[in-house]
């Protein structure tokens, strides 16, 4: 259909190479800026959208609490203590999974690693799915501990046994309830 029209372009740039080259590498350059501004506003809006373990604590006290996600691998989930209610996702899993979640109230995504990068990079997929309302725990799983035994939190009255008990078990034994915000 398009043969004579396709014969006459790949005779102009083999005439022009250099400037069909020049063409080629100009739309490449465009297409790989284009792609970073995106991914440039998407991660400024994640970061910006991060909730603290404060207003966590709040959402888990009101009528509607939020849809909670402990982003690791299988072996992180089974080794280490997680927030009551949390759906336990693979990060590969999360865009497969999306539908399952809430579109009508608010999902917390936490994880225990650095700079809370896998929780971060689920609220960014969840958030190119049309989930806006997805946001990554600041400071993660560490943080939400560390505000259990904050005099600032209300938190468990007996944080402080529940840990030290909690750390002096083996990882095998780890409790999955415990780390809930009192009224």
């Amino acid at each position: 259909l398009f043969r004579t029209q396709v014969a006459g372009v790949l005779a102009w740039m083999t005439e022009n190479t250099a400037l069909a080259a020049g063409i080629v590498g100009a739309l490449l350059a465009v297409y790989v800026l284009v792609k970073a501004w995106q991914r440039w506003r998407l991660t400024r809006f994640v970061a910006a959208s991060r909730i603290t373990v404060d207003e966590l604590g709040s959402m888990l006290d009101g009528e509607e609490p939020p849809h909670l996600v402990d982003v690791g691998s299988k072996l992180a989930h089974d080794h280490r203590p997680r927030i009551p209610g949390a759906v336990l996702l693979d990060l590969e899993e999360i865009d497969t999974r999306a539908h399952e979640f809430p579109s009508d109230r608010d999902i917390v995504l936490y994880c225990a690693c650095p700079n809370e990068e896998s929780a971060r990079r689920a609220a960014q997929i969840l958030h190119a799915r049309g989930f806006k309302r997805a946001r990554p725990l600041a400071g993660g799983l560490d943080a939400w501990i560390a505000g259990i035994v904050s005099s600032k939190g209300n938190y468990a009255p007996d944080a402080v046994s529940f840990l030290t008990d909690l750390l002096s078990q083996s990882e095998s034994q780890w409790p999955v309830t415990g780390l809930v915000r009192q009224a």
